[in-house]
């Protein structure tokens, strides 16, 4: 480097000298000292400008081959910026797996699968119990029908055991009434002919009493009476299959002095799940119970309906009749009662008829307006039976008194001509 416009007595030229000096040793390798320990660097850490001195390398720094580098396991925690490492400097993980650690104590993460997330949170554990209670419910969906099955069967054998014993009861009784008279039968003989009957008809009731007390067990075919007792076999529709209804719940049903009862809120109806089949001759009486316990806004025109929808054989609606609409219907009338008879024919005692369509029926209670009604009972009865063969055995005694005399007219006649 040349050095240039120095002369004598210039009090400068030393500085100008030393600057020379100090550029060359900047900017010429040649010029720096070669006495430096390994592992330093040029530089200045003092505050402001100066000399350059040796620095020594640290901070995860170092000095390899001719090249300042960052150390292998040179950057810590208190290196790296807060949120400074993304997703991308992160190893790379597989299809459907988490990152996480399931080993004990504090270590580093790994990969997990689906299955052991599962472990760990306890949605396995979780997923086990939902399938033991689907198979328990399922299971016990099963027995109540098999139980229900069971009982329907058991019933229908009762009635036809009845039926079989009844008949053969009549036959055996009409056959030994005849065979009396026609060989004159004694006066004990015709007594004893009583009291066949009578313990046949004694034995008849023991069996409809037996029938009776298991018709709870088969109220949805054969029909509760009391809605308030047993909500779960009335509804509040009056179509389609019983198996297909929403039954009443524990919120229309109300404590009364009359029992348990149906409660209609405004407007709204009440009716067995269950259906009756109509057959042709046969006459079926329909007693409604019923009573106003809050009174409506307008009395005069808040009717309350007693009524029959007719079914077809589908269970689907074929029409209504209206067996009474009951207008000014109050809390002080109390306790009110009515009963219809219905057939497949008019007569004389009938109030409706099915229509040509109408297989089957429903009997139910409709309210309008506002105020409260209570439905105690909804009942239906085959009244053949009652119309068409009552047993008088009052009658009976009379007509076997009538032949016993005959019989003593006929042995005081026969000893008279055989003297």
């Amino acid at each position: 480097m040349a050095i240039g416009n120095i002369s004598a007595g210039d009090t400068s030229s030393i500085a100008k000298i030393n600057e020379a000096i100090d550029r060359v040793n900047v900017f010429e390798d040649s010029k720096v000292d070669n006495s430096i320990p390994t592992g330093r660097v040029l530089g200045r850490s003092t505050a402001g400008t100066g000399a350059v001195s040796a620095l020594t390398v640290t901070g995860g720094l170092e000095a390899a081959s001719s090249t300042l580098r960052i150390a292998d396991n040179g950057v810590t925690t208190a290196k790296v910026a807060s949120k400074a490492i993304t997703n991308n400097e992160l190893a790379d993980a597989a299809t459907q797996t988490f990152k996480g650690r399931l080993a004990a104590g504090s270590g580093p993460v790994s990969d997990l699968t689906v299955s052991q997330m599962k472990t760990a949170l306890g949605i396995s554990a979780l997923e086990a119990g939902l399938s033991d209670e689907v198979s328990a419910r399922t299971n016990a969906v099963n027995a109540e029908a098999t139980t229900r099955a069971n009982a329907d069967a058991a019933e229908s054998q009762a009635r036809i055991n009845g039926d079989t014993a009844e008949t053969q009861a009549r036959a055996i009784a009409v056959n030994n009434l005849q065979g009396q008279i026609n060989l004159r039968a004694t006066k004990s003989d015709l007594a004893e002919e009583a009291g066949a009957r009578q313990a046949g008809d004694e034995a008849e009731a023991t069996m409809r009493v037996a029938a009776d007390e298991l018709r709870p067990t088969f109220s949805k075919v054969s029909g509760a009476i009391r809605p308030g007792e047993a909500p779960s076999f009335f509804t509040a529709e009056v179509d389609g299959e019983p198996d297909t209804l929403e039954p009443l719940s524990s919120a229309d049903v109300a404590a009364s002095t009359d029992g348990k009862v149906a409660k209609i809120d405004g407007a709204g109806v009440v009716a067995p799940v269950a259906v009756w089949r109509i057959e042709p001759g046969h006459l079926y009486r329909v007693r409604f119970v019923l009573r106003r316990a809050v009174d409506t806004d307008d009395p005069a025109n808040d009717a309350i309906r007693l009524g029959v929808r007719w079914l077809k054989s589908d269970k689907s609606g074929s029409a209504t009749a209206a067996l009474a609409n009951l207008l000014d219907v109050t809390v002080a009338d109390g306790r009110v009662e009515y009963v219809f008879t219905l057939a497949t024919v008019s007569g004389d005692d009938v109030d409706a008829v099915s229509p040509p369509d109408g297989v089957y029926f429903r009997p139910f209670v409709r309210a309008f307006g506002s105020g409260e009604t209570y439905v105690e009972v909804i009942q239906v009865v085959d009244a053949t039976d009652a119309v068409v063969w009552s047993p008088d055995v009052e009658l009976l005694m009379r007509e076997i008194a009538s032949l016993t005399a005959q019989v003593i007219s006929l042995n005081d006649r026969v000893s008279s001509l055989e003297a």
